[in-house]
């Protein structure tokens, strides 16, 4: 017997540990790929989670040999779509392809699988893609669109929300959350005028509150306040309540305007000091009003209580309205405090302005630190203090080459720090790729760059080709007009796209004239160059547009049509 039969037969067992294992041992001994394949789609269906669940894990490993499109498609097998859905969600930018292709699908549930898939982290161009699905018959597709675009932190999209705000209590509900969570100044008025005739918002309304404080909420809140007194509110709710209120600097008098007799005694009592026996809630509520000087003392650190906040379920709600406060005044406690991870990591996601006081305060204990400290900053593209600077010319051999190289990113003014890129450039191709995506950084691309971009400019490897699109497209001081008209008209998919997308994001419309339209092109495809002759603006380029338009149909022959339609709109408007 072959190490292949024996996985088979392995996975034959009546005991679902020995199948999973089955799955473990074929990955590296079912040397055929394709017949592990089936072994894969096998497991996806097993009726044992802990043997499904292993096969999910192999699924990147045979992603070739199973088509994840035929998965989805099948709806007599749940487990399989379930399968294929799972591995989409995790791969959406590399699935934007054939995303985008479903969602110009006829079939309905199909488009809702792929929007719901797009919304884990859409991209622009399925962003761009989804939209029009707003005003879909289908009220599912509607809620993942709504979704989506907020998960895109698309603020574009309030006008459009407002749109289809209904008379369906449901609806509204949705549509307001996202509102909310959009950042739109006019949820308030909208939230409030339903306050008074629904007592469904007052709750949503509470809900919003606990993840969004804000005094004018609060207001709204308290001027509705027969509905936050009722049973279906637990005691932990006017707690929160009153700790949240505090950190809105709303007064005592506001607060116990709206509580009865009987609440008042609950309320002053839980605004003493007196830690003992209080619950983890009650104590961040204390804490809360202690760093506010509203109590006098409670034997805490500052940092300690942010720390309880990392720790505890509702921490970031209480955490969220620190964010319009006097820092100068905590920054003033915090500075007798040792340095705290907690409220590091606050600043961060919070008040990064206030990053390089904090630093400075407890520096130089932070040099065993460095480079941690500096990988954060890096990540959410945060300058270094200027006061770090020479700490890191002289600690340079401490950092890794992948966060010298986002210093450069983050810093211009470190742009020195190249060379130590350059040395670790090795055969690291992915080193190599995330050093192009920092090639404006550079007012002349420096010649070591520019050998490697020419280079892999024309590899016979296409991932190479591709790796090289965006770095030609951002460097200054170099003549690459003809490498982006070669890659433009590159044999493979993937490295065209990649040049519209660039092009597109860069403004740079130079090399469509260059394009060759060929009779048989990918739909996606036509979806990209058309975004960018759209947003070239030039009359000349409506004679590419209309050859695309004869080669598609559906959805997407729409698209094209509204993009002729706009540039033909704005000559017209020119010429008038």
């Amino acid at each position: 017997m072959d190490s292949t039969d024996l996985v088979f037969a392995m996975f034959g067992s009546r005991d679902a540990q020995t199948r999973s294992l089955a799955m473990r041992f074929g990955k590296d001994h079912v040397p055929d790929q394709a017949q592990f394949a089936e072994l894969v789609k096998l497991g996806l269906q097993d009726s044992e989670p802990v043997v499904r669940e292993e096969a999910q894990m192999m699924l990147d490993q045979v992603r070739e040999y199973v088509d994840l499109e035929e998965m989805l498609r099948n709806p007599g097998n749940a487990a399989l779509r379930n399968a294929a859905i799972t591995y989409m969600k995790e791969k959406v930018p590399e699935m934007e392809p054939l995303l985008l292709r479903l969602l110009m699908d006829s079939d309905q549930d199909i488009v809702l699988f792929a929007t719901q898939i797009s919304s884990v982290k859409p991209t622009q161009a399925l962003l761009q893609a989804c939209m029009p699905n707003l005003f879909n018959p289908d009220p599912n597709i509607v809620q993942s669109t709504i979704e989506l675009a907020v998960n895109a932190k698309e603020k574009r999209v309030i006008p459009q929300l407002h749109k289809i705000l209904t008379h369906n209590i449901w609806n509204e509900m949705g549509i307001l959350d996202a509102l909310v969570k959009l950042g739109d100044p006019q949820v308030l008025v909208l939230l409030d005028d339903r306050i008074k005739s629904k007592s469904e918002f007052t709750l949503m309304a509470f809900e919003i509150f606990r993840a969004n404080p804000s005094l004018k909420l609060l207001r709204i809140l308290l001027n509705n306040s027969v509905i936050l007194l009722t049973s279906r509110f637990r005691d932990d709710y006017l707690q929160t309540i009153v700790a949240m209120a505090a950190g809105c600097e709303a007064d005592y008098q506001t607060l116990q305007d709206f509580a009865d007799e009987n609440k008042k005694k609950q309320i002053n009592l839980r605004l003493k000091v007196d830690n003992s026996g209080k619950s983890e809630e009650l104590r961040i509520a204390t804490g809360f009003l202690v760093v506010w000087n509203i109590l006098d003392e409670s034997g805490w650190m500052v940092s300690e209580w942010l720390d309880l906040l990392n720790q505890h379920e509702n921490g970031a709600s209480f955490k969220s309205i620190l964010v319009d406060q006097n820092w100068q005044m905590i920054l003033a406690k915090l500075a007798a405090e040792p340095f705290s991870q907690a409220v590091f990591d606050y600043l961060l996601l919070n008040k990064p302005e206030l990053i390089p006081a904090y630093l400075q305060t407890h520096y130089p204990s932070l040099r065993p630190r460095l480079n941690l400290i500096l990988q954060a900053l890096n990540d959410l593209d945060i300058q270094v203090p200027g006061f770090l600077h020479p700490v890191i010319e002289e600690d340079l051999n401490l950092l890794s080459p992948e966060t010298v190289r986002k210093l450069v990113a983050v810093n211009p003014e470190l742009v020195s720090l190249y060379k130590k890129l350059l040395d670790g450039f090795g055969e690291s191709e992915e080193l190599i790729s995330s050093i192009f995506e920092c090639c404006d950084q550079f007012p002349v691309l420096p010649d070591e760059i520019f050998e490697r971009l020419t280079e892999y400019a024309g590899s016979g490897e296409f991932q190479k080709r591709q790796a090289a699109v965006k770095g030609i497209f951002l460097a200054r001081g170099r003549n690459l007009a003809a490498l982006k008209t070669t890659l433009a008209n590159d044999p493979v998919l993937e490295v065209r796209i990649e040049v519209y997308q660039c092009a597109f994001q860069n403004a740079d419309f130079m090399l469509i004239n260059s394009l060759k339209i060929s009779d048989f092109m990918d739909p996606v495809e036509i979806f990209y160059l058309t975004r960018l002759i759209g947003a070239s603006n030039n009359q000349e380029h409506l004679v590419l547009l209309e050859l695309l338009y004869d080669k598609t149909s559906g959805n997407l022959k729409n698209q094209v049509e509204m993009v002729i339609h706009q540039m033909n709109e704005r000559f017209l408007t020119k010429s008038e």
